[in-house]
């Protein structure tokens, strides 16, 4: 019998454990699209969410979840190629 209430409260505490897991909130990071408006004296990209990119060959937009890793919001490129972001290449537009 003594086994009995052991075995009970273990499967109790275990049904609980997972009943309450069931409802934690896991916050997803979700992915923003960049475009690179210009690039700044330090080298570092400039972005905004707004606008699109057109044919070209400079740097134009990225999609990361990653924050900014410089002051005033910009990315470095080397940062980018650290966290193995594929930056595409066209010509900013601001339409």
């Amino acid at each position: 019998m003594k086994n009995f209430k052991k075995i009970a409260f273990g499967l109790l505490v275990g049904a609980l454990a997972i009943g309450f897991s069931a409802f934690t909130n896991i916050k997803k990071q979700t992915d923003t699209t960049w475009h690179i408006s210009s690039i700044n004296g330090s080298g570092n990209y400039v972005v905004t969410t707004s606008g699109e990119c057109q044919l070209g060959s400079d740097p134009c937009t990225f999609t990361t979840s990653l924050a900014p890793d410089k002051p005033g919001g910009t990315y470095s490129p080397a940062f980018l190629a650290a966290h193995d972001v594929e930056v595409d290449e066209g010509s900013f537009s601001n339409n």
